[in-house]
Formats: structure tokens, sequence, C-alpha cells
């Protein structure tokens, strides 16, 4: 025993331990009553000292001073694991027949760059179907569906996020891995809106709120491996009709999500939505032996971008002697650049004159408008911005032009002149390249979208 109190490990064990000051313990002598009339009786006894032992064996602490500092439990923390340690694991698994097949998965494990995982814990799902299988989310209703049907839908998504929120807590685990229909809820458990939806409609107490979403603010790895639904296609709408929230999904700061998707497999769609609804997550692709929805991945399975959990936020921060983090996005479409950097801490601004795709023009995102090439510019030139991404309009410029009837050749990319389109796409071509050429000049960061088949 050393004289932190806490007992001495081997280097590289993943052991969770609490931090308590440093104080040396001195042996006292122990007087025996010879008789019992000596003994003392239970009434005597301190009971404020029986309720509270450190003050009984260590009463210094009453008044600290600088030498003896006040006692002070700092937490649960984990120790640093070497690469030949297993980090342990929550398993969110997927629907099963028999609950018997939920130990095939214990003592899973996933392989990365410097980083292990091995399942100490499987979640057992809280669907129970009529034939006494598992799952977590209710069956497909074919619409139309009331307001009861989709109610208990939902209901069923929180409760669980709530499942997989407190075995994370009580498990003291920072890493999971899903799969399967798994997936979903724990995707779903990522997302802060979900979470707190969760607390409202399922009345869980603020000091149970306080540690579920300190629990999951120190998440360091989520891996979702295969996502499926049943039917594929037709689910996933009515996923989005019950938990609208699931869509855009903010994992905490120092979670690395990453979407294991099966190879052609008809569930590679269903994967590649989930993706996509987890801003930054990764995606890598995997072989499987058989179907994606009834197919475990044999352990260990290796994962190439799987990588150990940055130490720092990895948000930008502004500073004064640091570059400025405005980022500007031309023809934004959708605004799929922003959003990530965004998420990363960049303040950034998005230029589109129809960002919904409905006829309503939106004067404040058109970069055809001089106020706007004239304020971009001003900003380059100034270098109040970081980077800056043009990718032209591709209703003029995009692969699909080339089925279209475009004048467009090789020897004259600008067109012959008859069609008004591709006027306002050599137009708009003109501004990215103008504005191309301030970046250069003025040493700004810029990238320029241009597909390679084109006829940009």
């Amino acid at each position: 025993m050393d004289q932190s109190g806490a007992k001495a490990t081997k280097s590289g064990d993943n052991v969770a331990t609490g931090v308590f000051p440093s104080h040396n313990l001195v042996e006292s002598e122990v007087n025996i009553a010879p008789n019992n009339d000596q003994r003392s009786s239970t009434s005597d006894l301190d009971l404020a000292a029986l309720s509270n032992p450190l003050k009984t064996y260590f009463p210094e602490l009453e008044s600290p001073t600088e030498s003896t500092p006040a006692f002070e439990f700092k937490g649960v923390v984990q120790r640093p694991s070497s690469v030949a340690v297993p980090r342990p694991c929550l398993m969110v698994p997927s629907f099963v027949e028999a609950v018997e097949d939920l130990d095939l998965l214990d003592k899973f494990r996933v392989l990365g760059k410097k980083v292990a995982l091995e399942v100490c814990h499987v979640l057992q799902p809280q669907v129970v179907t009529p034939r006494l299988s598992r799952r977590w989310l209710e069956p497909y209703t074919p619409p139309p569906r009331n307001k009861q049907v989709v109610r208990r839908f939902r209901l069923t998504v929180l409760d669980g996020v709530l499942a997989v929120c407190r075995r994370l807590r009580d498990g003291y685990l920072t890493d999971v891995i899903a799969i399967g229909e798994g997936c979903w809820v724990t995707a779903a458990a990522l997302s802060a809106d979900v979470r707190q939806a969760a607390y409202k409609e399922r009345h869980v107490g603020e000091a149970e709120r306080l540690e579920l979403e300190t629990t999951l603010t120190n998440l360091q790895h989520a891996i979702l491996i295969t996502p499926v639904t049943f039917p594929v296609r037709s689910y996933l709408p009515l996923l989005r009709e019950y938990v609208p929230e699931i869509v855009c999904v903010v994992p905490p700061p120092k979670c690395n999500v990453l979407v294991v998707l099966p190879s052609h497999d008809a569930s590679s769609s269903s994967g590649l939505e989930c993706s996509r609804w987890i801003l930054g997550s990764i995606t890598e692709t995997i072989t499987l032996t058989g179907p994606a929805y009834r197919t475990n991945p044999v352990s260990p399975l290796p994962l190439y971008q799987l990588h150990v959990p940055s130490g720092s936020t990895g948000l930008v921060k502004a500073g004064p002697e640091k570059p400025p983090t405005l980022c500007a996005e031309a023809w934004a479409g959708s605004a799929g650049i922003s959003q990530q950097l965004a998420r990363l801490g960049f303040t950034v601004r998005a230029y589109e004159n129809c960002p919904t795709d409905i006829a309503e023009h939106l004067p404040e995102g058109d970069i055809s408008r001089p106020e706007n090439q004239q304020e971009l510019a001003r900003l380059i030139m100034d270098r109040k911005l970081f980077s800056l991404h043009v990718a032209v309009d591709c209703r003029s410029w995009g692969t699909f032009q080339n089925l279209n009837k475009t004048t467009r050749t090789r020897d004259k990319p600008q067109g012959d002149g008859t069609s008004q389109t591709e006027e306002a796409g050599n137009q708009g071509m003109a501004i990215a390249v103008w504005l191309i050429v301030l970046c250069v000049t003025y040493g700004v960061f810029f990238s320029f979208e241009h597909p390679r088949p084109s006829r940009a």
C-alpha cells in the first residue's frame, strides 16, 4: 500500500481508482480491557464518530493545514492503458432469437491503431416479441399510423437511450460497440437533443441527469457495426417520423464515431444513411460471411479507422496570435462543408441563393450580387478569412449536363451563347476564378470542387 492509499498495479493495467491525498499512517497501541467491568457500552460510544470513520482515525482532517490538506475525493478516473491491454467497453447487440445468443458476444474484440476494445458487458435488448426474441425497435407498422402507435415507437427508442446511458454510467465505461439494430439506439444516445427528450418524457431526476450527461461527455469511442433495419428501406422514414432529432446527431466533443458498413449487402444503404446523420463520423467497409442482419463479424475485428482518442477537444480557438477562424463556402447547396467546419469550432458563412431548393430567391446568399462579391473580396484582402470553398452552379457545369443537349465542347467550353443557363454558369465560373486569384494573391486557403467528368 503506497502513501496515496491506492493499491499498486502493474504498468498498463486499466483500473478505475479514486485519488486521495497523501497521509502517513501511524500505528497506535490497542488497550484490551482485562475484565467486563472495564468494557465500554455502546451508549458510551460517539455515534458521530461511528457515522464518520475519517473523524475517528484521521482527526487532523477536521482542521486542515498546509501539510494536511482537507480530504477530497477526486472521482473515478481511467489510468492510461498499454497497447496490449484492451479497453473495456459496452456491447449493444442487434435483435436476437434467444437470450443465450448474447453470450457469444462476450469478450468480443476490435483492434485499431494503438488501441483495442474488449466487451465486458452485453446489454440485453428491451423489446420482447411474441416469439420471445428480443430487439430494440418496435416492429414495422405500415401507414396510416395513429398517434398512439407513433407515441409507442418514440418511447421505445427513448427507453433504449436511457438503458445505454445508465449502463455506461454504472460500469464506468467510456467506450461502446453496437451491432445491427442496436446502432440506432446508440446513435440516438449520442445526441444531446434525444437525451434531453428522454429525460423530460421519462421524468428523469435532475441528479441522474447530471450523472448521465457527465458519462456521455467522457465517451471516447462509439463503433456502430452494420446498422440494419427491417424492412431496410421502409423503416428509415418511420424512424425519422417518430424520432426526428436523430437525423442530425452532434456527438460529444471527445467521441470518435466509426460506422462500419457491410460490403455488397442490402443494408449498406441504411448504414450509409446512419453515417450521414452523425456529424463527423467516419465509415469503414468490411466483408461478412453472410447477410448482415443475421451475421456477426468474427472476433477480433481489425478496424483501420479506429484511432486513439485525442487528448484535446479538437475545437478551434481564436486568439490574437492565431489564424482567423472564419470560413466561407460559395454556392454552398445544403452547406455540408460548413456544418462540419462549425462542428470543429470554425465560424462559417455559406452563400446560396436557393438553400432549400424552393422557388423563393434568397438575395443574402446570392453570390452573383456585387455586394456579396465585395464582402468576400474584402475578407480575403484583409486576411480575415481562413479558407474559401467554391463549387460553381451544377445546373450548368454538373456531370448530368453531359446527358443534356449542352453546347459546351472541349474546344469551346463556354458554349455557343444560345443557352441562358450556360451564360449564367459562365458568369459564376468567372466569379469563382476571380475569388481564387484573390486567395492566391493574399495567402488564403481555398478549395475548388470540380468533378472530373464535368464540363468545367
